[in-house]
C-alpha cells in the first residue's frame, strides 16, 4: 500500500492472480522511476517488498520507523546496507 500511495501504481501487477505472483517472484519495479521517491524511502520499500520473508521488515512497526527515519532522511546505516544486501541479491524488475 506504501508503493502504491507513493506512486500511484502497484508494486506488483497482472491480469490474473498468477500473474501477480509471478511479477512479486521478480522483485518489484524502482519506485523512482514512476515518483520522487527519496533514495532511502525506496530502500525502505525494497525491504518491505522482499519475495523472502526473512528479507523484510520483521513488524509493522519496524517498517513505520525505517519509513519516518528515511523520510527525515536519517536512515541508519545499518538499514542502508541491509537494503543494499538484498538489491545485490534481488534487483529491482525491469517491469514496468
Amino acid at each position: 500500500m506504501i508503493y502504491r500511495a507513493l506512486t500511484g501504481r502497484p508494486a506488483f501487477a497482472g491480469v490474473d492472480r498468477h500473474a501477480v505472483a509471478e511479477a512479486a517472484r521478480h522483485g518489484p519495479p524502482d519506485p523512482r522511476r514512476f515518483a520522487d521517491v527519496p533514495d532511502d524511502v525506496a530502500l525502505v520499500l525494497r525491504v518491505g517488498l522482499a519475495v523472502d520473508p526473512d528479507d523484510r521488515w520483521a513488524t509493522a512497526f519496524e517498517l513505520r520507523v525505517a519509513l519516518e527515519h528515511a523520510l527525515a532522511g536519517r536512515l541508519p546505516d545499518a538499514q542502508r546496507q541491509r537494503a543494499h544486501a538484498l538489491l545485490a541479491r534481488s534487483p529491482w524488475s525491469a517491469a514496468a
